[in-house]
């Protein structure tokens, strides 16, 4: 019975522990997308202030 018990409490240590990298994981992917998401916008504005600038002078 005793077993059982330790067994129990090595499963939910080993689920809670699985469930924290995840959510770190999870955290990372999200904010590496931000980042992504920013730079192509800041780049994406870049081009188009350059392209704006040869139109005015070419």
């Amino acid at each position: 019975m005793m077993n059982n018990h330790y067994r129990n409490h090595q499963n939910k240590k080993q689920a809670r522990a699985i469930a924290a990298t995840q959510t770190a994981e999870q955290a990372f992917l999200t904010k590496t997308a931000l980042y992504a998401t920013v730079t192509i916008s800041a780049l994406l504005l870049l081009n188009f202030a350059n392209e704006l600038l040869l139109l005015i002078n070419p």
